[in-house]
């Protein structure tokens, strides 16, 4: 009975002990509720941190004796009379940069008319007489449908020369249909349309060709001129001789342009400048071209 006992003490003392610390913990009466986080606080801490908005600057005050004194009578004027000097230098400079530009494109314009003309002069003097004139007759009948030309009472025309679309028979029928014809005349550097009665009222003039004799009146308005030319561009663009009569005489009047022209002389492009006369309208032995001019 006592060995039973003994052995029932040892088994209760080699039970574990529970060590000291490892309880459980009890929940506390706050446990349920979720901490804040690490970061909240950093929020909040850079919310007190942040900077204040500047207030504006107040404006300095000028010292004394530096406040500016209204200027008197004499010195306005000469401040607006600097002013308006000033301005007039700037328009001045603005002038001569234009007009340098004007030149400049002037200079390129007859610089590629020049090596144009030798070339289209070259090709037209190379047809035939005969081709010549089924073109010419051609373009005369062309003429006959252009409006402003059939009403038009004064005409202007040219006697032709050379390779040139013959006109001896237009000046021939405008005469027979009671028309006033007008041909040019050149009197120093310009031209001047008088009017003919038929073949004596002209003479050999300038340049070796028929013009008006002195006798004739001169003639100020024109309905309609008939233009001669080297080449011309589909936009009215022309290129004469090289001269500019026509161009000076057309700057001043406000007759209607038609140029005569072979087929193989109209251009797809021609450069121009601000005193190139465009022409109203263009007649082929093919086409009747409207042109830009009016």
């Amino acid at each position: 009975m006592r060995a039973d006992a003994e052995k029932k003490q040892l088994r209760a003392g080699a039970e574990k002990k529970p060590r000291a610390g490892a309880e459980k913990k009890q929940p506390s009466a706050d446990s349920g509720k979720k901490q804040p986080r690490a970061n909240s606080a950093k929020k909040q801490l850079r919310t007190t941190t942040e900077k204040k908005p500047r207030t504006h600057a107040k404006k300095k005050q000028p010292r004394a004796g530096t406040e500016k004194k209204p200027l008197s009578a004499d010195d306005e004027k000469k401040r607006l009379l600097a002013k308006a000097e000033k301005k007039r230098l700037r328009a001045d400079a603005e002038k001569k940069r234009l007009q340098a530009e004007a030149e400049r494109r002037r200079l390129h314009v007859d610089s590629e008319k020049r090596r144009l003309r030798p070339r289209l002069l070259e090709k037209r003097d190379g047809t035939s007489e005969d081709l010549l004139d089924i073109a010419s007759k051609k373009i005369q009948e062309q003429l006959r449908r252009i409006k402003p030309y059939k009403k038009a009472e004064t005409v202007g025309a040219y006697y032709s020369i050379g390779s040139e679309i013959r006109t001896g028979d237009i000046i021939q029928e405008l005469l027979s249909a009671g028309k006033r014809v007008c041909l040019p005349k050149t009197v120093g550097d310009t031209l001047e349309f008088r009017e003919i009665k038929g073949p004596k009222s002209l003479e050999y003039g300038r340049f070796d060709i028929k013009e008006p004799k002195d006798s004739c009146p001169v003639v100020e308005a024109l309905d309609v001129v008939l233009v001669p030319t080297v080449g011309v561009s589909h936009d009215g663009t022309r290129i004469g001789y090289g001269h500019g009569y026509y161009d000076r005489f057309l700057a001043g009047s406000a007759a209607r342009r038609i140029a005569l022209t072979l087929e193989t002389q109209l251009l797809k492009y021609l450069p121009a400048t601000p005193n190139d006369q465009a022409m109203s309208w263009i007649v082929t032995e093919d086409r009747t071209i409207r042109a830009r001019a009016k």
